[in-house]
């Protein structure tokens, strides 16, 4: 079967939320990524958080150099939606249009910084945020983000802000996680004191610890190809895309 032109690689993976303390599972979040023809990503997730009692769907799209252009996010906790939101980054703007039942339709445009990332709190997402960190350990990177209200209470929906959040490059590292050993950079958010790891061109999340809450979140199984489609890779023995998924 004749590959398609406009994908040039992909990968798919599962990502195992659970408590440092005791290694209790949290929950679990399943990912697919798409490269496309011009070096486009997008990422689609979907995160089951046993813990919170929340579902959360999103699809976010970044250009070749890691600068977002669009994310779409629905939110559920507890059996009733939080809210639904399509956001756009334009040229000297962001823009976003929320809707929540019991709130309506709520509309935001923004000043958007010349550099900028978003924070839509899928772990998958997340280590698109290094994209714009010097590798200089040490140094801090004061990094303009938009970040996604992460269970829709503050605003009464998913409506987020521009934040500033400061970032340094700690290392490359070799890390061990259920999906494999993998070498990797390690970049740590000073204002929340959490650390994360990520891998390759793509920027695949392998490993992010929030060690102030006593949570980690690591990738539990990995699967990649170029423009074949997922079932034909399978039957030629690649592992299953989320490997390690069934314990």
């Amino acid at each position: 079967m004749a590959g398609n032109p406009n994908i040039l690689r992909w990968a798919a993976g599962q990502i195992e939320y659970r408590t440092i303390s005791n290694n209790a599972i949290r929950g679990y979040e399943q990912w697919h990524m798409t490269v496309y023809a011009d070096g486009t990503r997008s990422l689609y997730s979907q995160e089951n958080n046993f813990a919170t009692l929340s579902v959360r769907e999103s699809t976010y799209v970044v250009d070749s150099d890691f600068r977002p252009v669009s994310l779409y996010e629905q939110l559920w906790v507890e059996g009733t939606h939080r809210g639904t939101g399509w956001f756009s980054v334009e040229p000297g703007q962001v823009r976003a249009l929320v809707f929540r039942e019991d709130v309506g339709h709520i509309a935001q445009d923004l000043r958007r910084p010349s550099k900028m990332v978003m924070v839509a709190h899928s772990l998958a997402t997340d280590g698109w945020i290094g994209a714009l960190v010097e590798e200089r350990p040490g140094q801090n990177n004061a990094v303009s983000a938009y970040v996604v209200d992460p269970y829709g209470k503050s605003s009464g929906s998913i409506i987020g802000q521009i934040q500033t959040l400061n970032i340094e490059f700690v290392g490359d590292e070799t890390i061990t996680v259920p999906a494999g050993t993998f070498d990797t950079k390690h970049f740590r958010i000073v204002d929340a004191s959490a650390d994360y790891w990520i891998m390759g061109n793509d920027k695949i999340l392998v490993k992010y610890a929030y060690t102030k809450s006593d949570r980690e979140y690591v990738l539990l199984g990995l699967a990649t190809g170029s423009t074949e489609p997922v079932s034909d890779v399978k039957k030629k023995g690649n592992p299953p895309i989320f490997r390690g998924a069934e314990k």
